[in-house]
C-alpha cells in the first residue's frame, strides 16, 4: 500500500483505504432515504441503500422518532439510574415478549444491552452458565453419593471390600479413582457450540468464537474457551453430531447386598446452537425451513438451547417481526439489535424463554450504559412505527426482487444470484478470476471487489450500498421500508450501467472516478470484449511449471489494460499505483510447450500489478520497501501453488525482489530465477561479437556491476578480452563495485591455481599479482575489497580491470553488456564509439531510441531464445517476436522437461552452473535468440 499521508487520529489504515477508493465522503445531513454531503459550493444527495448495516428500516431521522427524542431530552430523561425501578424498560421488554410470543406462545425474560455483539456475548454466557450448571448438578450428585458410600459402607464396614464385578474396592480413594476412569474426569469436559458456515455474530471475543470467517477470528482466538462446530447450511442438519456428543456419567450406589451398582445421567457436550435465520455478512443466504426445523428438533431432543441471531434480519426487516417466523420455527433465545433502535438509539436485546432463564444472570451480566430511559423509549417507539408500517415491506420487496431478477436474466454472466428475503437482499456477482480484462480480474481476486463496485456506485451514481464482510462479491441492500418506485428505478438503472461495464470489460469506465478531473469521463462506456484467459489443456503425463511476471513499463500496462489507452502515461502509472492495495496477482494464461524430442509441458503465467520503475523508485527511497513487493510476489507464488504448481520461475525484477529466490515463504516450492541460462545466452552473444572482431584488441564493459548476472558474466568473458570495465550506478555504493572486481580477480586466481591455460593479458596480469606485496595497511571487512585494493596498489598505472560510474568511460569500449536494474533507458550513442557492439539484457531496455535506430552501432538483446516449435506465449506486451521466450522462461520450462533435476538458478549463480544449464537447455532444442525487437513509443 502507498505510504499513508492520512492525519486521522482514528482508524488511520481504514481511513486511508476509504480515501483511495473515494469512499471517504463526509456526510453532514441525513433524512429519509438520503445522505447529504458538500461538493464545493453544491450539496450532493446520495440514495442510501446501505441502511446503517440494517439499522435504518425506518430511514434516517424519522420525524416521529425525532419528536420523541426531543421530548425525552427536553424532559431531562434519566440516563444513569442503575439499581432502580425502570418502568420504561419493563414496557419495552413486555412489547418484545408480546411480539415474539404472538407466534411462539411462550414468555420471555429480556435483557437490554448496547450493541449486537454484546447481546451475542450475553446469550453465549447464559448458555455456558446453563451448561456448567447442568454439569455441576451431576458433579454434586456424584459427590453426594460418594459421601454416602463413605459414611454408609467404608466407615461402618472398614474391613469389608466393596465388590464391583470381580473387583474389590477397599477405600473411598480407590472408588474415586474408578469413577474418574469411568467418567473420564467430567471436570475437564470442554463445551462446544454449534454455529453455521458463513456466520458472523460480532467482533468481541465470544461473538468471534462463533463467527466462521477465519480472517476475523485467527488474529485473536488461538485457544477459545469452547470448541465451535460449523455446520454447512446447504446440507442436511446432521443428527449424528448431537448424538455423538451425548455422554453418560456414572453415579455409584451400594445395593442392598453390598455390591457397587451404577445409575447413569446423560449430558451433552454441546452447550448451545446459534444461527442467523438469514446469514448476513456471509453473503445473504436464507436458511431453509428444512434445516431450521431439523436443528430445532435435534436441539430440543438433546436439551440444547437454540439461539436465533436476528440482529440484522429481525425487527420486521423481512416483513414479520422475526425472519424465523416465515418458517414457523422457534428458538429458545432471540437476539435483536440494529433496527430495534430506529437508527437513533444504540440498543440491543436478548430474549430468553422464561422457563430457561437463570435468575442469577441478572447480576452476572450487566452494563453501565444499558437500560437507560432514552434508548428504551426510542426502541419502544421504533417498534410501534415498524409495526404500523411493516405492511409496506412485501410490496417494496417484490418490486425490488422483480427488477433485480430481470436484470440477472439480462446479464447472467455478471450477476450470479439475487438472494434474500423482504428488505434484506444480496446481489452476488460472478467471478472474474479468469477474465482477460486483467484489471477486473485483479480486483475480483481480492477481498475488495465489492468495495470497488460500491465506490463506483457512490461516486458515479450517488447511491450508497454495502458489501457483505465475508463475501466481497456480494453487494448488500438494506433499504428502508419507505423506498419508492422512483428510487427503485434509479437503483436498477445504476446497477445496469455497472453490469454493462463489467460485461464489456471496460476497466477505465469502472475506475475513472479515481483519477484527477482531467482523466475522468474521457469517452463513453466501450466494449473490450473480455474472454476467458487462454488455457491450454494438459494431459495426465505432462508436468507443469509456473512463471511470475510484472508490468515492464507503461507500454506493457496498455497491452494488458487496453481500456486505459485513452489516458496519458502519467495517469496510467498513477492509477496502477493507487489501486495496488486492491489488486491481487492475476492468471494470464497457460501455454503448452514442446521440446525437440516431442516431450510436452505446460507453463502457467501469473502477473503482478507493479512496474519496474515503481520497484526501483521505492527501493531507492528505502530498502525496507522491498518487503511490500516480496509480499506481492509471495501472493503470486501462492496463487500458482493453489493451481497445483510447485516449480516456479521468477521473471524480470521478481528475482531481485525475492533475493534470488531466498525470500520465498512457501516451503513446498522449487524455484529458479532463470539468471543462469540468461547469463549463458549473453556469453554466447559476447563470444560471437569478439570472434567477429577477428583478433583485434577488445575492451569489454559490463554495466550493472555488482548484480548477480553481471558478476558471473564478467568471470566468463574475462579470458576473451584485453581490458574490462565494470560500471556501476552513479551515486551507488562504491564497495559494491570493488567487491565485484575483487570477486572477478579471485575467480581468475582460482582458474590459474587449477592450471587453466591462457593467452590473455588480463589473466597474465592477475597471474603476477602478489597479494602480500599489494596488501593495504587498512584492511576492509570484505575479503573481495581487500583483493581489489591489493590489485590496484600493484598495478595502479596499468590496470586491465577498471571500475567506475561515469558512462563517458564507455567511449573506448568495443563490446558492452548492459545488465542493470534501471527501469528507464539511459544509454545513448553520445557515450559510445562507432561500431560498438551492445548486448542489452535489461527489461525494460536501457538503450535509448536513438541508439537502437542508429546503424553505426550493433545492438542486440540478450536473454532471448527461440522455442523449438515456435509457440506464441500468451502474456501480452513482452516485446518478443512470435515463437520467442525470455531465457529465464526457458530455464523454468527446463524444470518441467527434466522433472526437477538439480540444480537450477537459486541464490548466487556460478560459472559452472551457467555452463551446465546452457548445455541442458540446448539439449532440449531451444535456440539462442534474435535481434532486438524495438519497443513501441
Amino acid at each position: 500500500m502507498q505510504e499513508s499521508h492520512n492525519t486521522s487520529y482514528t482508524k488511520p489504515y481504514l481511513q486511508e483505504l476509504l480515501s483511495i477508493l473515494k469512499l471517504d465522503k463526509e456526510f453532514h445531513h441525513a433524512k429519509g432515504n438520503y445522505l447529504y454531503s458538500d461538493a464545493g459550493q453544491e450539496q450532493v444527495k446520495y440514495l442510501d441503500l446501505a441502511g446503517g448495516y440494517g439499522s435504518l428500516l425506518l430511514g434516517h431521522n424519522h420525524p416521529d422518532l425525532i419528536r420523541t427524542a426531543q421530548e425525552l431530552l427536553g424532559d431531562h430523561v434519566c440516563a444513569h439510574h442503575q439499581l432502580s425501578k425502570k418502568s420504561k424498560l419493563d414496557a419495552l421488554c413486555h412489547k418484545i415478549n408480546d411480539l415474539i410470543g404472538s407466534q411462539t406462545r411462550a414468555n420471555y425474560t429480556t435483557m437490554v444491552l448496547n450493541s449486537g455483539t454484546e447481546a451475542v456475548e450475553a446469550a453465549i454466557k447464559h448458555a455456558m452458565l446453563t451448561f456448567y450448571n447442568k454439569l455441576m448438578a451431576i458433579d454434586n450428585d456424584l459427590s453426594r453419593e460418594l459421601m454416602n458410600i463413605q459414611e454408609s459402607f467404608f466407615n461402618t464396614c472398614p474391613q469389608s471390600p466393596l465388590m464391583y464385578n470381580d473387583y474389590e474396592i477397599h477405600s473411598i480413594e480407590a472408588l474415586r479413582s474408578l469413577m474418574e476412569s469411568l467418567n473420564k474426569n467430567s471436570n475437564t469436559y470442554r463445551p462446544k457450540i454449534v454455529a453455521s458456515n458463513k456466520s458472523f455474530h460480532g467482533k468481541t471475543l465470544g461473538a468471534l468464537s462463533v463467527t466462521s470467517n477465519q480472517a476475523f477470528r485467527m488474529p485473536f482466538l488461538r485457544n477459545a474457551p469452547f470448541e465451535t462446530i460449523y455446520l454447512d447450511i446447504n446440507t442436511e442438519c446432521p443428527e449424528a453430531l448431537f448424538k455423538e456428543n451425548e455422554i453418560e456419567i456414572s453415579i455409584p450406589k451400594v445395593s442392598k447386598d453390598g455390591k457397587l451398582v451404577f445409575k447413569t445421567k446423560t449430558f451433552n457436550l454441546i452447550a448451545a446452537a446459534i444461527l442467523e435465520p438469514i446469514i448476513g455478512e456471509g453473503g445473504i443466504h436464507v436458511v431453509s425451513k428444512e434445516f431450521l426445523t431439523d436443528l430445532r428438533r435435534f436441539t430440543k431432543a438433546y436439551n440444547i438451547p437454540l439461539i436465533f441471531d436476528e440482529i440484522q434480519c429481525g425487527c420486521f426487516r423481512t416483513g414479520p417481526f422475526l425472519a424465523s417466523f416465515h418458517h414457523k420455527v422457534s428458538a429458545d433465545y432471540y437476539i435483536l439489535g440494529k433496527s430495534l433502535g430506529g437508527g437513533l438509539a444504540k440498543i440491543s436485546a436478548v430474549a430468553i424463554e422464561k422457563r430457561l432463564y437463570i435468575p442469577e444472570f441478572d447480576v452476572l451480566h450487566s452494563s453501565t450504559f444499558a437500560e437507560d430511559d432514552y434508548s428504551t423509549v426510542m426502541a419502544h417507539k421504533s417498534l410501534e412505527l415498524l409495526e404500523k408500517n411493516c405492511h409496506r415491506i412485501p410490496g417494496v420487496s417484490a418490486c425490488l426482487f422483480d427488477a433485480l431478477v430481470d436484470l440477472q436474466n439480462r446479464y447472467p454472466q455478471i450477476i450470479r444470484e439475487v438472494r434474500g428475503l423482504g428488505l434484506m437482499i444480496g446481489i452476488r456477482f460472478e467471478s472474474m478470476d479468469y477474465s482477460t480484462s486483467f484489471g477486473l480480474q485483479g480486483i475480483s481476486r481480492s477481498n475488495y471487489f465489492g468495495y470497488v463496485l460500491s465506490a463506483y456506485l457512490l461516486n458515479e451514481k450517488h447511491i450508497r450500498v454495502s458489501v457483505t464482510l465475508s463475501d466481497p462479491r456480494t453487494l448488500r441492500l438494506l433499504p428502508s421500508l419507505f423506498m419508492d418506485k422512483a428510487e427503485i428505478n434509479q437503483w436498477i438503472e445504476a446497477l445496469e450501467e455497472l453490469c454493462k461495464i463489467l460485461m464489456y470489460g471496460d476497466f477505465y469506465a469502472l475506475i475513472s472516478f479515481l483519477l484527477p478531473k482531467r482523466g475522468q469521463h474521457l469517452r463513453p462506456v466501450s466494449n473490450f470484449n473480455p474472454q476467458r484467459v487462454k488455457w491450454d489443456e494438459m494431459d495426465g503425463s505432462m508436468d507443469e511449471v509456473g512463471f511470475l511476471l510484472h508490468y515492464i513499463d507503461v507500454h506493457t500496462i496498455r497491452a494488458y489494460l487496453p481500456s486505459l489507452d485513452i489516458l496519458p502515461e502519467d495517469l496510467v502509472l498513477y492509477l496502477i499505483e493507487r489501486l495496488s492495495p486492491f489488486s491481487e496477482p492475476v492468471v494470464i494464461g497457460r501455454n503448452r510447450i514442446k521440446d525437440a524430442a516431442g516431450r510436452e509441458i505446460c507453463i502457467s503465467f501469473v502477473g503482478l500489478s507493479f512496474t519496474a520503475k515503481m520497484i526501483i523508485d521505492d527501493m531507492r527511497e528505502s530498502m525496507g520497501n522491498i518487503i511490500k513487493y516480496q509480499g506481492i510476489c509471495n501472493k503470486g507464488i501462492d496463487l500458482l501453488y493453489h493451481l497445483g504448481i510447485t516449480k516456479i520461475g521468477l521473471g524480470q525484477y521478481n528475482s531481485m525482489i525475492m533475493q534470488n529466490g531466498k525470500a520465498i515463504t512457501n516451503p513446498h516450492i522449487r524455484v529458479t530465477t532463470g539468471n543462469g541460462y540468461t547469463a549463458f545466452t549473453v556469453v554466447q552473444k559476447v563470444y560471437e561479437a569478439i570472434i567477429n572482431r577477428k583478433g583485434q584488441s577488445t575492451k569489454l564493459a559490463v554495466i550493472g556491476a555488482g548484480g548477480n548476472i553481471a558478476k558471473v558474466l564478467s568471470t566468463m568473458v574475462a579470458d576473451q578480452c584485453d581490458k574490462m570495465l565494470l560500471l556501476g550506478r552513479f551515486n551507488g555504493n562504491p564497495n559494491k563495485l570493488m567487491d565485484h572486481a575483487g570477486f572477478l580477480i579471485q575467480e581468475i586466481l582460482k582458474d590459474l591455481a587449477e592450471g587453466k591455460a591462457y593467452d590473455n593479458v588480463i589473466y597474465d596480469q592477475i597471474n603476477r599479482l602478489d597479494m602480500d606485496k599489494g596488501a593495504s595497511e587498512h584492511q576492509s571487512s570484505s575479503h573481495y575489497v581487500n583483493i581489489w585494493n591489493a590489485y590496484t596498489k600493484q598495478f595502479e598505472s596499468d590496470k586491465k580491470i577498471e571500475i567506475g560510474t561515469d558512462l563517458n568511460r564507455l567511449r573506448d569500449c568495443d563490446v558492452i553488456v548492459v545488465a542493470t536494474s534501471d527501469p528507464t533507458p539511459f544509454l545513448n550513442k553520445a557515450y559510445l564509439k562507432k561500431g560498438a557492439f551492445i548486448c542489452d539484457i535489461s527489461v525494460p531496455l536501457n538503450c535509448e531510441k536513438d541508439l537502437l535506430e542508429d546503424k553505426d552501432f550493433q545492438v542486440v538483446k540478450g536473454g532471448i531464445v527461440r522455442l523449438v516449435n515456435g509457440e506464441n506465449l500468451y502474456p501480452p506486451g513482452l516485446f518478443l517476436e512470435d515463437g520467442q521466450a525470455f531465457a529465464c522462461m526457458a530455464e523454468t520450462m527446463l524444470m518441467g522437461f527434466e522433472q526437477d533435476r538439480d540444480p537450477y538458478s537459486f541464490g548466487e549463480i556460478s560459472k559452472a552452473l551457467v555452463i551446465a544449464l546452457g548445455n541442458r537447455v540446448l539439449n532440449h532444442g531451444f535456440i539462442e535468440g534474435a535481434q532486438v525487437k524495438e519497443m513501441a513509443d
